[in-house]
């Protein structure tokens, strides 16, 4: 069906612009996520930061949530391979590859 802008190359696909929303489809054009997402970047192979009726949370290739929709921002660190974000005052972490949020 076609879209508006490729935003990035990911490790195993495209992020596209379609209607103002983002999604991933493989170099062959086959959709792998649903243009439904605000903002879409790739963190690690299949794991993306994406963000959602104004919110932020993470994804995994299939569009699975591994981390809410809860959080007005999400950062993730390359060197450490960790998420963090502060909220309500707090920070938390989420370690790359097991989701587990850490407050701080």
């Amino acid at each position: 069906d076609g879209f508006d802008d490729i935003k990035s190359v990911t490790k195993n696909g495209i992020i596209f612009v379609k209607n103002d929303m983002c999604g991933e489809m493989t170099i062959n054009g086959e959709g792998k996520l649903e243009p439904k997402y605000q903002d879409l970047k790739e963190t690690q192979i299949g794991i993306f930061i994406a963000k959602q009726d104004d919110k932020y949370g993470i994804i995994d290739e299939k569009g699975e949530v591994k981390i809410e929709f809860d959080y007005a921002g999400i950062t993730y660190s390359e060197k450490a391979k960790l998420f963090f974000r502060r909220h309500n005052m707090k920070f938390m972490l989420f370690l790359s590859n097991i989701f587990l949020k850490i407050s701080l």
